[in-house]
């Protein structure tokens, strides 16, 4: 055990040698010596990767005591780097770099990798291994893509299949086909040289059925196997009508010439109309053909008749022209026939043209107006009467009422009588030392005049007897009254200093603040700091406050402490670190505290349940559970040796049971059964010698087992 701490104790020596030291705080803790607390020197130094050592030295009585500190971390840690302890300056490992896998690049050369932590770290290689083939190139060992050239194709390989077909078996030639790659079977098509080979037998000629040309004069037949190769000759057989040519008996088309047509029929039917009538013609009809009915229309004479009356014209409404001096009527029947004559009638005025008694349409021109009429009113108005002249107004038009504005003369005539000046009330002028007067009939009439009477004081300046605004300068104000009041008050009384106050005006009380010298006087006395309650500030640190009003000074802060390891801070009660079991014990490594019972494992008779945590033994035998128990089968007692029951003996507990689960308990004794009787030796009646002797060995037994049973009991409860 000596051993163990003395080990410990070099390992924290060496840890503490190598880990940066904080610089000496001056913080206030509780003292167990003092029993309250004060000021404190305080070093930290790192231990771990989770904790560091705060030694504390009371100022008072210069007792020492330390405690254990979770790390209180700065900064976040990096694949490079580590995190910060703003207490005891230690770091954390870095992170390290965690690679994603390989990916291929776009140059389709090298492969990169990235930090899934850091994007900008990254790692490139170039790709390497694999074997390149005519059909793929070389894969990558390390990121999987391809990269590099496909090797060149092999093509001497000769198959007679279909994918190589270059030009199929003809009438005359065999079949040609391209060469393919012996590697990957690629074909020679499209390479440098093409390589080819010949296979097969030529087809002879496979003639398909006689089929018309387009100059329906022969037919020719083709073979199946190469259409190239054809046969013709001309078509024969057959009688021509005026409705279809000769049939050939060879391959049924028509061929030659129809026979002429007789175009001597007059049907008056609308599939034989040339023109239909109109207002001054008959309708005139095709001949038609009299063996088969097909119209004279487009034959060389056109043979036609006429049939039926003209219709005469069917007049619609006259309709004004464009030129809007005439009127038009159509021929419903034909548009071509057309009648146009003048617009006539009605009269026009200075408003409207003549309206056309036929087409009752508008022509011709309006009359002039007649700008003659002195109407005084809003709407001829021209321009208004002002302080100085009359009102003007445009003439009108004796007979609509047309003002004259806007025409070549803009007639006008004036009324009415000049208004004068309307004067509005004195305003003063920006420049604060005149004031105006307008015209509220015409703005540009004013009238200006200085600013005159009144007497300035420190508080307002002169005002004017005429305009009734201030103007000039104010008087300097007396600043020498000093006067302790809030509304002086330029900073109040500090825990180090007293309260200062703006000096006043002795005439009208204005304070002294905002002016050139702002002078002010010092009143009352400091208050002296009145520190509120300590206040965790959530990392690690706690705050005070002075409860003085207006103290600019008033706070301190420290670090918190945990001398009495509950992992609380002892001022604030900040959680500075939770408990934890790194060593299975089921208490805290730091407070001590108890975590969690014994857990798990399984008692027997003979041992107790091991936790699953710790491995030590807890709780109680389970006397029902035994570790092995051994049967016994029944003897049968002799008249020289003792027999037995059937039982069972547990090896664990040293206890016997008459049945085979182990729960019915009994004695060693209840095992065993007696000799036989010999008659020979059988006691004779009233002979009570033997008897006494049988009951002081039932004695002795009884004592011996007894002392057995609390021997093998002291034993147990010992292990």
């Amino acid at each position: 055990m000596n051993k163990k701490i003395l080990s410990v104790v070099l390992i924290l020596c060496v840890m503490l040698a190598v880990m940066p030291m904080t610089a000496y705080a001056a913080v206030r803790a509780f003292c167990p010596k003092c029993d309250q607390a004060q000021t404190v020197r305080m070093t930290c130094q790192y231990a771990n990767d989770k904790w560091h050592r705060c030694d504390l030295t009371c100022t008072v009585c210069d007792n020492t005591w330390n405690y254990w500190q979770a790390h209180t971390w700065s900064g976040t840690a990096t694949c490079t780097s580590g995190k910060t302890c703003t207490v005891c300056g230690g770091s954390s490992e870095p992170l390290g770099h965690d690679w994603s896998t390989w990916t291929q690049n776009s140059d389709e050369k090298t492969h990169t990798r990235i930090c899934k932590r850091d994007a900008s770290h990254t790692e490139t290689n170039n790709c390497t291994g694999g074997t390149a083939t005519c059909t793929a190139k070389a894969v990558c060992t390390v990121c999987g893509g391809e990269y590099g050239e496909m090797a060149a194709h092999s093509f001497t390989a000769e198959k007679a299949e279909a994918q190589y077909l270059k030009s199929a078996a003809t009438c005359t030639e065999k079949a040609v086909y391209y060469k393919s790659c012996a590697v990957c079977g690629l074909s020679s098509e499209g390479t440098a040289d093409e390589a080819t080979f010949f296979s097969g037998n030529a087809l002879d000629h496979d003639w398909g059925a006689w089929t018309q040309n387009s100059d329906e004069e022969t037919h020719t037949r083709i073979c199946k196997r190469d259409a190239s190769h054809t046969e013709t000759n001309n078509c024969t057989g057959g009688t021509a009508t005026c409705t279809a040519k000769a049939v050939c008996t060879v391959c049924g088309g028509e061929y030659g010439e129809m026979a002429a047509h007789s175009f001597t029929a007059e049907k008056a039917e609308a599939q034989y109309l040339k023109s239909a009538a109109t207002c001054t013609e008959k309708a005139v009809y095709y001949k038609s053909c009299a063996v088969c009915g097909l119209s004279s229309e487009g034959t060389a004479d056109e043979a036609t008749f006429f049939s039926g009356n003209a219709l005469d014209h069917d007049w619609g409404a006259w309709t004004q022209n464009s030129d809007e001096e005439t009127h038009t009527r159509i021929c419903k029947r034909d548009a071509s026939h057309t009648e146009t004559n003048n617009c006539t009638g009605g009269t026009a005025t200075c408003t409207a043209k003549a309206v056309c008694e036929v087409c009752k349409s508008e022509y011709g021109e309006k009359l002039p107006h007649d700008l003659t009429a002195e109407t005084v009113d809003a709407k001829y108005l021209k321009s208004a009467a002002t302080c100085t002249g009359k009102a003007s107004y445009y003439k009108s038009c004796a007979v609509c009422g047309l003002s004259s504005e806007g025409t070549a003369d803009e007639a006008t005539f004036l009324s009415g009588n000049a208004l004068d000046h309307n004067w509005g009330d004195w305003t003063q002028n920006s420049d604060e030392e005149t004031h105006t007067r307008i015209c509220k009939r015409d703005a540009s009439h004013t009238e200006t005049n200085n600013c005159t009477g009144g007497t300035a004081t420190c508080t307002a300046k002169a005002v004017c007897e005429v305009c009734k605004s201030e103007y000039g300068e104010k008087l300097p104000h007396d600043l020498t009254a000093e006067t302790v009041d809030a509304k002086y008050l330029k900073s109040a009384a500090t825990c180090t200093g007293k309260a200062i106050y703006y000096k006043s005006c002795a005439v009208c009380g204005l304070s002294s603040e905002g002016t050139a010298d702002e002078a002010t006087f010092f009143s009352g006395n400091a208050l002296n700091h009145n520190w509120g309650d300590w206040t965790s500030n959530e990392d690690g640190t706690h705050t005070r406050t002075c409860t003085v009003d207006g103290c600019s000074a008033g706070t301190q802060t420290e670090n918190c402490i945990d001398a009495n390891k509950d992992h609380k801070c002892d001022i604030c009660d900040y959680i500075i670190s939770e408990c934890a079991d790194d060593n299975k014990d089921h208490k805290c490594d730091y407070c001590g505290k108890k975590l969690i019972e014994h857990t798990g494992g399984k008692a027997t008779c003979k041992d107790k349940a091991k936790c699953e945590i710790c491995g030590a033994e807890y709780g109680e035998l389970d006397p029902k559970n035994h570790t092995n128990l051994k049967h016994f089968p029944a003897k049968a007692a002799t008249k020289t040796t003792e027999g037995n029951i059937e039982y069972w003996y547990c090896e664990g507990c040293g206890k016997y049971f008459s049945d085979k689960g182990g729960t019915k308990e009994i004695k060693k004794a209840d095992t065993v059964t007696a000799k036989l009787k010999d008659d020979s030796k059988s006691p004779q009646t009233g002979d009570t010698s033997n008897l006494a002797l049988w009951l002081a060995l039932l004695f002795v037994s009884g004592c011996v087992a007894i002392g057995t049973t609390a021997v093998s009991r002291k034993k147990k409860y010992n292990r």
